[in-house]
């Protein structure tokens, strides 16, 4: 009588529940904004630091005049279904 457990035979699969997207974003520091297709209205902002991502409330309100003259602005950065088509690629 065979005593091997049929479901242990062979090699173990490694199931990577991230998706690929994801995986890349975590490949590159940065600023992110997270859209969902299902619900279009829906933007998280996201920061990648050292490959991790961490999420970012938007709850406080900013007084523009607060804003010291040393200030630098990188932006605006938006959702992919604001990101502009090139009319040269068909």
């Amino acid at each position: 009588m065979d005593k091997r457990n049929p479901i242990l035979i062979g090699q173990a699969e490694v199931i990577d529940l991230v998706q690929p997207q994801v995986r890349t974003m975590l490949a590159t520091d940065g600023f992110y904004i997270g859209t969902d297709t299902e619900h279009p209205d829906f933007e998280v902002p996201l920061v990648v630091i050292n490959g991790k991502v961490y999420g970012m409330t938007v709850d406080n309100e900013l007084d523009p005049e607060r804003f010291k003259d040393s200030l630098l602005l990188a932006g605006p950065f938006r959702g992919l279904q604001e990101v502009p088509q090139d009319e040269s690629n068909g």
